[in-house]
């Protein structure tokens, strides 16, 4: 090919701007271009011929061939991505460009300890990196999302009563890399699941999105102009502890009458116990939600829990004027019913233009959503230092 040819240069820088985002199908550049398919073909022919460029193949989705997907030759590599709930610990394990490779999931017993969150995470690190035979040394960046703040300048986690154990006052990449054996940048779960949820759930696309994270606690996760907002010392979307009008249960922060106390996964699990529900099978939070989501009082309870959360979030809307709230977390097993009470708040407390606008909608990604979203700050890493 006639290198020279500047038509062919433009079109080749045209089509590594698609790919610098990540892997992507011939199909998927022609649509990103603009391009007629003959020419991203031969763009693409001549940077893999330059060694700029090689294919990979994608896994199937539905009928018919995989696509063979294309991807610099900067972002050859992995990536890994990791979420350590209180519950469970989540791996993925993907190539540079986010695409998964494969994934692994382990129930953590009881209230967990650092150290058995992290030799869970390293158990399932070696694992993923054994069983897709990847070298170490080609796991290009490693982000682990964990139930807590994450300060950006200092890489801690505030010492205070909000954040849970074992986070508390620690500086967790530290503690991580010791277990991991790789380097590793730390974040907020909310955050990473927002991300999650924007690029491949509910929010696909969206611009301006509340991701609301309901489980032991309450937290948010802020896409604004398409951007994660994390605030000055990564507390943005810590809203479990805003005051709610007349509520007067206590909650772990020593204050009264918290959103958190009122209405998050474990408060709801609280009220259900209070009228006789039986909690010793075993169950998880959202299994639980989810089995009894038709019985008439656990759809009352789950309606005053979308009421309160509503209320606080339709001051948010007004503030924030967002395109989407979407719920995740296990509270979200909660349905239709949890939906219906945010909605009745959002219409009594937003503003009605803020109201009749914003899309509530619930997540669709699941306790899957933290890892997906790590795993994508993973490959924006890579592409990032152009590796």
């Amino acid at each position: 090919m006639d290198l020279g040819d500047p038509r062919l240069v433009r079109t080749r820088e045209q089509v590594r701007a698609v790919l610098v985002e990540g892997a992507a199908s011939r199909t998927q550049i022609t649509a990103a271009t603009g391009l007629a398919p003959g020419t991203v073909a031969r763009a693409v022919r001549s940077l893999i011929d330059e060694g700029e460029a090689h294919e990979l193949p994608a896994a199937g989705q539905g009928r018919g061939r995989p696509a063979t997907l294309v991807a610099l030759e900067s972002l050859r590599g992995f990536v890994l991505g990791l979420e350590i709930g209180l519950a469970r610990v989540t791996a993925g394990l993907a190539d540079a460009s986010g695409a998964l490779v494969g994934e692994q999931t382990v129930s953590l017993d009881g209230a967990p300890d650092g150290e058995s969150a992290g030799v869970a995470a390293a158990r399932l690190v070696a694992d993923l990196v054994e069983t897709h035979d990847v070298p170490r040394e080609q796991v290009l960046s490693t982000v682990v999302c964990i139930p807590a703040p994450v300060d950006p300048q200092t890489g801690t986690v505030h010492d205070a009563p909000i954040v849970v154990e074992p986070w508390r006052g620690t500086h967790p990449a530290q503690m991580l890399e010791g277990w991991l054996g790789l380097p590793v940048t730390v974040m907020n779960d909310a955050n990473a699941a927002a991300l999650a949820e924007r690029s491949a759930g509910a929010a696909r696309g969206v611009q301006d999105l509340v991701y609301l994270h309901a489980t032991v606690g309450v937290g948010a996760g802020l896409v604004l102009g398409g951007a994660l907002h994390t605030g000055a010392d990564g507390g943005a979307g810590e809203i479990g502890h805003i005051r709610l009008h007349e509520a007067s249960d206590l909650c772990r922060c020593g204050q009264r009458g918290c959103l958190e106390s009122e209405a998050s996964a474990a408060a709801l699990v609280r009220k259900m116990a209070a009228v006789g529900f039986d909690l010793s099978d075993g169950q998880t939070v959202d299994e639980l939600i989810r089995d009894n989501v038709g019985d008439a009082v656990v759809a009352r309870l789950l309606g005053q829990a979308g009421s309160a959360l509503g209320s606080v979030l339709a001051d948010m809307c007004n503030a924030l004027s967002p395109a989407m709230v979407v719920i995740g977390g296990e509270l979200a097993a909660g349905g239709t019913a949890l939906v219906a009470g945010v909605q009745e708040s959002m219409r009594r407390y937003a503003l009605s233009t803020v109201s009749r606008r914003v899309r509530i909608e619930l997540a669709t990604l699941g306790p899957r959503a933290g890892m997906i979203g790590a795993v994508e700050s993973a490959a924006a890493q890579v592409r990032r230092l152009g590796r």
